[in-house]
């Protein structure tokens, strides 16, 4: 029987709050932890190439099988769920199927903008014209991704490049001197106070006690707000829905911090939109038996992009 697991990055990208009473960060079974696009953002036709950070409870990233789909099926207005129910399935009429590799290239679907963005969707038979997709509050639409892998059924979302509705050519003229495509950020390093830098798993291990703490630092690029592209806090501008101005904004950053072993002080951490700060901390404690032990570090910003770190780590 599959599962149906969404992703986080589906749950940031809608804007949903966790539950901050479950503890989401121990690996005990195979699980896909993130869903990535490269670009990170891409116009309908665009190619774009899907990957996927599924890991096990005796770590390393699994093969699969995989099987990857866009779900072209809108999300009913009915449903508070980012996505339409349809889209966690194994096989259905609303798949567009894609492959089976572990990092899967395809075509956006060219109707993306119809069916999730702002262009008003065709009538049904007998009905009016339905209604176009309102942007997330950075500005964004999203083109649902469907993986399975293994047992589990995850959801993705691909910023879709549509065209801004109820723009003046002015406000047009501004939005493209300072926005552009999302850029997938990037985990420059993990670094704790005694062990320095972490090597980073496939280049080698790190050696720590039974029960030792680490005080754990993800950094990432720090971002000029008018740089085209950044793999840090990106800056960018949207037109307000409510005030129908040209406004300018920063990304928010999230991480999550994910373990086979061993307890972190929190799941989550990051730096909101006002703050351009380029690091999180988070405390991990080793566990107390010898062993091996991996961590993963998936980097979000709130408009859709992705990027992660593995690292392994050797108790004694």
């Amino acid at each position: 029987m599959v599962s149906r697991a969404l992703v986080i990055a589906l749950l940031l990208v809608a804007g949903c709050e966790p539950n901050l009473d479950q503890r989401t960060f121990a690996v005990t079974s195979p699980r896909v932890l993130a869903v990535r696009s490269d670009p990170a953002e891409a116009a309908p036709g665009a190619t774009v190439t899907l990957s996927t950070l599924y890991v096990g409870p005796d770590g390393g990233a699994s093969a699969g099988p995989f099987d990857w789909a866009f779900c072209d099926d809108r999300n009913p207005l009915a449903n508070l769920g980012p996505v339409s129910p349809a889209c966690a399935a194994a096989t259905g009429s609303v798949f567009v199927e894609l492959g089976t590799s572990p990092s899967q290239g395809g075509a956006m679907p060219a109707e993306a903008c119809r069916d999730f963005g702002p262009d008003v969707p065709p009538a049904e038979t007998g009905d009016p014209p339905g209604r176009p997709v309102d942007p997330d509050s950075t500005g964004g639409y999203y083109q649902p991704v469907r993986l399975v892998a293994g047992d589990q059924i995850a959801i993705g979302l691909v910023r879709i490049t549509c065209d801004v509705p109820g723009a003046t050519p002015d406000q047009l003229t501004a939005l493209a001197a300072s926005d552009h495509p999302n850029t997938n950020p990037q985990i420059d390093g993990v670094s704790d106070a005694t062990l320095g830098t972490l090597v980073l798993a496939g280049s080698g291990t790190n050696k720590v006690s039974s029960s030792q703490r680490l005080e754990l630092r993800a950094t990432w690029a720090s971002c000029d707000p008018s740089a085209t592209s950044c793999t840090g806090s990106e800056g960018y501008a949207l037109l307000d829905a409510q005030t129908h101005q040209v406004v300018h904004a920063r990304e928010q950053m999230r991480v999550s911090w994910l373990a086979t072993a061993g307890t972190f002080d929190s799941d989550r951490t990051g730096r909101g939109a006002t703050d351009p700060t380029p690091y999180t901390d988070d405390g991990w404690t080793a566990p107390t038996a010898p062993g091996q032990a991996w961590i993963w570090v998936v980097l979000r910003d709130d408009r859709g992009g992705v990027g992660w770190r593995s690292y392994t780590f050797d108790v004694e």
